[in-house]
């Protein structure tokens, strides 16, 4: 067989792949990196702003989390919780807890009477929160975090998370060499055990709402999720990745993030799981939603991790395209960046738009576009440069429309 039927071949065979391609997972870039530092929280208030926090202090971000400006230089902190877009504390080693009033701008130091790191911090309304930490440490404020108090637990075991949902009831997670969930009905003034499971530990925990499902997250791929608190049954993740991080953005959708890259997404209050997309190898200590579609995940080696909006998405004309329509990349070849400009008609209808890029395998690599466009004609920015040189294939789809370009990365 010729070099041109190969040629022709895998392109045939690729076009098939795109075509017959159904699902499509909500896709990750990488959009800014803090040093190196190792990342273990992020909040964030709108679509621009917000803060993480990790080995090295704080960041606030005005820019969706591609810059960022160090607001407090201390080492490790390990959480952040916010009560509103103003106040809000954060957690770090040695006993230290800090809080800001104004967005995360300024910071100020809390002094509290223990030395133990601290990993979790949660708001239960806008005067009482608990955080809690090493050693089986917990501790509680009753005056908008301005002073801290020691509660009793019988147990040593470091605790990693805790989740508040009102000032009476309230849930920790953590564990050493075994799962441990404790529980409170009178505002911490006792916990007693939910989960007590030798093996594994955990390091997240979240309570849905209404519906009362209490879902919690560990080492080996750990799910477990319970109606009542006495039975914890075992939910698949299909992975054996340490899971850090749950959040749900409503009844329905929920989010996991944990080592080696691994994000999980349940639409179903966390009865079943799928794997998301991430591009990455790196540990992600935490993940935060600010709507069902738009998110930040941050971990190891300060990986900054966005879904929901385009990266270097652009508006450009006036005039309304009469039709959908795909261009080719240009300039292509291309090292490292090219542009991708498609146009959106109006229709009268939802005019949803994906545009995902593929390797010469077929493998999906990213998704560019993934949201509804009003009409118009656009550019987004394509980065090849994690990805080594070779023929790649991008795809526009619509209720109505499907098209595949070839664009080529040469280094």
């Amino acid at each position: 067989m010729t070099s041109l039927k190969v040629s022709q071949l895998i392109q045939i065979i690729i076009v098939s792949l795109l075509f017959y391609t159904t699902t499509i997972n909500t896709q990750w870039a990488q959009i800014s990196t803090i040093g190196n530092n190792e990342l273990r929280g992020v909040v964030f208030f709108d679509e621009q702003t917000g803060v993480v926090c990790g080995a090295s202090g704080i960041w606030r971000s005005t820019t969706s989390g591609i810059n960022w400006t160090h607001v407090w230089n201390v080492a490790d902190m390990n959480a952040l919780s916010f009560i509103n877009s103003s106040t809000g504390l954060a957690a770090g080693n040695n006993g230290r807890i800090l809080k800001t009033t104004d967005g995360g701008l300024t910071w100020n130091v809390i002094v509290t009477s223990v030395s133990e790191n601290l990993y979790a911090i949660d708001w239960a309304n806008a005067s009482i929160c608990w955080a809690v930490g090493q050693a089986g440490r917990i501790l509680k404020s009753s005056n908008y975090g301005n002073s801290w108090f020691t509660q009793t637990n019988t147990l040593s075991d470091d605790l990693k998370a805790v989740y508040m949902p009102d000032p009476l009831n309230g849930f920790i997670a953590g564990g050493n060499s075994r799962e441990l969930v404790l529980s409170t009905i009178n505002g911490g003034n006792t916990w007693f055990s939910l989960l007590n499971e030798p093996g594994n530990f955990l390091t997240g925990i979240y309570v849905i709402p209404n519906n009362n499902y209490k879902i919690a997250v560990g080492s080996n791929g750990r799910i477990r999720r319970t109606i009542t608190g006495g039975m914890w049954p075992v939910i698949s993740s299909g992975t054996n990745a340490q899971l850090n991080s749950i959040q749900f953005v409503d009844l329905s959708t929920g989010y996991i993030a944990g080592n080696n890259g691994t994000i999980l997404k349940s639409t179903n209050a966390g009865g079943n799981w799928t794997s998301q997309q991430s591009n990455t190898t790196n540990y992600l200590n935490s993940i935060y939603f600010i709507n069902t579609l738009t998110g930040w995940a941050v971990g190891q080696n300060g990986i900054v991790l966005r879904t929901g909006i385009p990266v270097g998405l652009q508006n450009y004309g006036s005039e309304i395209p009469v039709k959908f329509r795909l261009y080719q990349n240009y300039p292509n070849p291309f090292n490292p960046k090219t542009k991708i400009k498609f146009s959106v008609p109006a229709t009268g209808k939802n005019n949803f738009v994906k545009i995902i890029v593929y390797d010469v395998t077929g493998k999906q690599i990213t998704t560019l576009v993934d949201e509804n466009f009003a009409p118009g004609s656009y550019e987004v920015d394509f980065n090849g440069e994690n990805y080594s040189s070779g023929v790649y294939f991008y795809r526009m789809i619509t209720n109505d429309y499907s098209e595949v370009k070839k664009m080529i990365l040469v280094k």
